[in-house]
């Protein structure tokens, strides 16, 4: 069994790890487990957990967890309003999502330089990945029968101007999550993971390439 450390955001990425990724990664004997990242409110208050603030206290939690000798250590972040202080930022990287995130992951591996360690960000957010089933997002969501179609046709109208989930883009206005606040009671904690997993990952890597790569990584470490 090889061990894998994710670092990850928050509550619902740690949940997706625990409820979608560990049942899929075990038979490959693959033992995937998540810690969030380690913040602190203000000088003088406890530490806690969640929320990704700066590269700095990201790259400490790296290093912490490749010290605890796993086979991997890998992260799942958003794209979407990551730190600005990574070394050498700003990048001159050509326009497009794919084009981001290879640069972000590049840039990430390079600074940790450790053979065992791989980046995995999010194009542009977690929330992202649920525009793959609108039908399964707007489920999770509505209870009134008539309210959740209306939700399923607003979501699949979002979905239907992207060529992938992943492609939504990452305005201040527009991003993911700011699309589902926009039209309904959207909660990440409550609803992001029970949706990943009615929509499976399968269907998720089928319609979300970048995220599959990062997960076939995981597969085979």
């Amino acid at each position: 069994m090889r061990r894998v450390l994710l670092l990850v955001e928050g509550q619902t990425e740690e949940a997706f790890v625990r409820r979608v990724l560990q049942p899929h990664l075990w038979p490959l004997a693959v033992d995937a487990q998540a810690t969030m990242v380690f913040t602190s409110r203000a000088q003088g208050r406890r530490a806690h957990r969640g929320g990704v603030t700066t590269y700095e206290r990201i790259r400490k939690d790296v290093d912490l967890l490749l010290h605890s000798r796993p086979d991997a250590v890998t992260t799942l972040f958003d794209v979407y309003a990551f730190p600005k202080d990574m070394p050498g930022y700003p990048y001159p990287w050509p326009a497009g999502t794919e084009a981001r995130v290879a640069g972000l992951t590049a840039a990430f591996e390079a600074d940790v330089n450790d053979r065992r360690f791989f980046a995995g960000f999010i194009a542009h957010e977690f929330e992202g990945l649920l525009f793959t089933a609108p039908a399964a997002l707007a489920e999770a969501v509505e209870t009134d029968t008539q309210a959740r179609t209306r939700l399923a046709a607003a979501l699949a109208e979002v979905r239907r101007a992207f060529p992938s989930p992943e492609d939504i883009d990452d305005g201040a206005e527009t991003a993911p999550s700011k699309r589902l606040l926009a039209l309904c009671a959207w909660n990440k904690v409550l609803h992001g993971p029970e949706v990943a997993g009615a929509i499976g990952l399968a269907a998720i890597r089928q319609a979300c390439p970048l995220f599959s790569a990062w997960l076939a990584r995981l597969e085979n470490v």
